[in-house]
């Protein structure tokens, strides 16, 4: 009789188990709450509660992990994971800003514990112009540092798909992007967030072949550079061509100084268009010591002067044998495209290949 009555209560307790997602809900706001379920990160209503007290009570049944949101509205809601034969309770301590308070299931424990984590670190950005912009590009670089951790701390558990948006750079995240998959694959099996994570897998390929490629051009580069005697430390290769007025100019002769030597055309847009830049630096620091020596491999000797003129290209340095690409300087220095620069020392050594913008402007002050 004994094991009859404890099988009997057994049974009763099995069969009252809930298997589904229980979510108890509580606000000091008194307006109606509603149930959202992301798919294809779209919401879509599937349930709402209105309490004047604040108290809300929902059950999901959700098979597999799924995201949904929960609020006054999509804008004003909270996201969180439900998976069945779990439940949580979510406590409102401030109905503007939604923080909360979860007590229950782990999974949305974590999740709101980064959520806040997230609201504090950018918090700041909400008053950028306070703050310098070194200052926040630490704070983003540190986030991103913490992103990696968090995935790898949390390999296993559902949670970590919700970072899959927060990547800024994939390719420093190919692990971690790989045990998102393994999640998306083994607890969520959505489609939608699979073809998402794969997206991002695919760029790192595509990345690294890229990265490989450019690491082959830079070893041919340095190669070629080592026949001609023009890699980094070497003197630069004396030129000696006419100017404007048909006066012979030569490199050397500008020994002391820190020089910028510069192949363009005048029909080259990219060098056209980089020009600005040339005259803002050489304004900037031409009265330290620096200068340009412009080498045009132009053919039209009307058209170079007038570019020239045109782009406000001030210092005396210019010349050009206007043979266009057969130009003997450009072959000296292996060019075979344009803009191409070479940053020499005061000492005529190469310190520098292709510099542009803060790259530029600081090795030029380093040798300054």
């Amino acid at each position: 009789m004994r094991l009859l009555i404890t099988l009997l209560l057994f049974s009763l307790a099995a069969c009252s188990e809930n298997n589904t997602y229980q979510l108890n809900y509580k606000t000091t706001s008194n307006s109606p709450i509603f149930l959202y379920k992301l798919d294809a990160t779209k919401p879509q209503k599937i349930d709402s509660s209105f309490n004047e007290d604040g108290g809300h009570y929902f059950e999901i049944d959700a098979i597999n992990p799924s995201l949904y949101l929960i609020g006054e509205s999509p804008q004003k809601s909270i996201l969180f994971i439900a998976k069945n034969k779990a439940q949580n309770e979510f406590l409102i301590t401030d109905t503007n800003s939604l923080k909360t308070n979860v007590k229950g299931d782990s999974t949305n424990i974590i999740l709101q514990n980064h959520f806040n984590y997230r609201r504090l670190t950018f918090e700041r950005f909400q008053n950028r112009n306070k703050y310098p912009e070194n200052e926040l590009n630490q704070t983003l670089e540190s986030y991103q540092n913490y992103l990696k951790e968090f995935i790898s701390s949390n390999r296993k558990s559902p949670v970590i798909l919700m970072l899959l948006w927060e990547i800024q750079n994939p390719l420093n995240f190919k692990n971690e992007l790989l045990f998102i998959k393994d999640v998306i694959e083994l607890q969520y099996k959505n489609k939608f967030y699979l073809e998402e994570v794969n997206k991002q897998i695919q760029y790192c390929k595509q990345q690294e072949q890229i990265i490989i490629q450019q690491q082959k051009r830079n070893a041919q580069d340095i190669t070629e550079r080592e026949k001609l005697g023009i890699n980094i430390g070497d003197i630069a290769p004396d030129l000696a061509y006419k100017d404007p007025k048909g006066k012979t100019i030569k490199l050397k002769d500008l020994r002391g100084e820190v020089v910028l030597l510069d192949f363009w055309a005048s029909w080259c847009r990219p060098c056209r268009a980089e020009n600005p830049n040339v005259v803002n630096l050489y304004n900037k620091y031409r009265k330290k010591g620096f200068t340009i020596y412009s080498v045009s491999l132009d053919k039209s000797r009307e058209q170079w002067i007038s570019a020239i003129q045109e782009d406000g290209l001030s210092w005396r340095s210019h010349v050009s044998e206007l043979n266009g690409w057969n130009s003997n300087a450009g072959q000296k220095y292996g060019v075979s495209s344009i803009p191409k620069t070479f940053l020499i020392d005061r000492e005529g050594k190469i310190q520098g290949h292709n510099l542009k913008g803060e790259s530029l402007e600081k090795k030029l002050i380093e040798l300054l």
